[in-house]
């Protein structure tokens, strides 16, 4: 399995923020890496996202329930960020299900690590930049896509 090194890191985050490996080299040193299995739940729903994650192999699902069903309202493939993102940022249980769809290799920071690089230095801060600012162009590249695209 894949171990993160500060490298490849900053190969995943250049196409949203590119900045010198040297912030990348404290970031990496928080990353954890997770491993689940085919249908695995990573976080059900009514419960607290407790890490953001670079989906490494694999594919990921956020899912809510509709008329007693699952609906995808996400899709994450290798080299992505997901996160149950508005958990996350207010610590609070949402109605989101986060389900691996296949085996899938992840890089996770937990809150705690998270909160603790920001209160270290400004490289902290520019990692949290780095995160919001890359899942914000996914979420809204993917909102222009679905509104101005055809389905096909």
């Amino acid at each position: 399995m894949e171990q993160p090194t500060p490298q490849r890191v900053k190969e995943i985050f250049d196409p949203f923020y590119k900045a010198d490996i040297n912030l990348w080299t404290a970031f990496a040193k928080y990353l954890h890496v997770r491993t689940f299995k085919k249908n695995e739940l990573i976080k059900d729903y009514h419960k607290q996202e407790k890490y953001i994650n670079i989906l490494i192999r694999g594919s990921v699902a956020h899912f809510v329930l509709a008329d007693e069903k699952d609906v995808c309202i996400n899709l994450y493939y290798e080299e992505q960020l997901f996160s149950d993102y508005l958990s996350f940022l207010t610590q609070s249980p949402t109605v989101i299900k986060t389900q691996a769809l296949e085996e899938s290799h992840v890089w996770s920071i937990s809150y705690n690590d998270l909160h603790a690089l920001y209160t270290r230095s400004s490289t902290g801060l520019l990692i949290g930049k780095a995160i919001s600012d890359a899942m914000f162009i996914r979420k809204q590249s993917e909102q222009i896509n679905l509104l101005t695209r055809s389905p096909t």
